[in-house]
C-alpha cells in the first residue's frame, strides 16, 4: 500500500513540476497563493501605491486568464466611454481605500484543479469583511477565477455576477 501511495504522489506532482522546469515558478498551495498576493497588495493596503491592479503582470500572476480578461475588457469599455471601470478600487480589500488588517486566511476547501480559500479581514477597524476566492490551478499555478464578497452589513456579491450585471 505505501509503494501505491508513493507513485501516486510522484505522478500527481510530475506535472507540477513540469512546469516549473519550463520556468513557471509555482505558488504551493491555494492559501500561500492568497498570502502572496496580499504580500503584493501591500502598497494598496498600507496608502503607499497601487498594488497588485496597477500592475498587468501582477494580475496576470495572480488571475485566471478568463477573469483578467474580464477585467481588461470591462476597464477598456469603460475608457472608451470615458467612465471609471465596473471595479473601483482593489477587489482584494473591496475598497477604494486601504487600510485593511488583521488578515486570516483559510482554505475551506480543495481539490487537485479547484480551491476555495476565504480572507477575512478588519476592513474600517470596526467591521471584518468575508472574501472568498475561488481558485483554479492553471498553467502551473493557483490563480483567483472568482472573487466573493460578504459585507458586514450583509450584502454579498461576486466579482463575475458585478461585471455581468454592467
Amino acid at each position: 500500500m505505501p509503494r501505491k501511495l508513493a507513485l501516486a504522489a510522484l505522478l500527481l506532482a510530475a506535472p507540477l513540476a513540469g512546469a516549473q522546469a519550463a520556468g513557471t515558478p509555482r505558488l504551493g498551495t491555494p492559501d500561500e497563493t492568497i498570502r502572496a498576493l496580499y504580500a503584493a497588495d501591500a502598497p494598496f493596503i498600507n496608502n503607499t501605491g497601487q498594488g497588485v491592479t496597477g500592475s498587468k503582470k501582477l494580475m496576470a500572476r495572480f488571475l485566471s486568464k478568463a477573469l483578467d480578461k474580464l477585467l481588461d475588457d470591462d476597464a477598456k469599455a469603460a475608457d472608451k466611454r470615458g467612465e471609471p471601470p465596473t471595479i473601483e478600487g482593489d477587489p482584494f480589500v473591496d475598497s477604494q481605500e486601504g487600510g485593511s488588517k488583521d488578515f486570516r486566511i483559510s482554505v475551506l476547501s480543495a481539490s487537485a484543479e479547484k480551491a476555495q480559500v476565504l480572507a477575512n479581514f478588519d476592513k474600517d477597524g470596526v467591521s471584518r469583511e468575508d472574501v472568498r476566492y475561488s481558485m483554479i490551478l492553471e498553467r502551473g499555478q493557483w490563480r483567483v477565477d472568482d472573487i466573493a464578497y460578504k459585507r458586514a452589513d450583509g450584502s454579498a456579491e461576486t466579482i463575475r455576477g458585478i461585471l455581468k450585471g454592467k
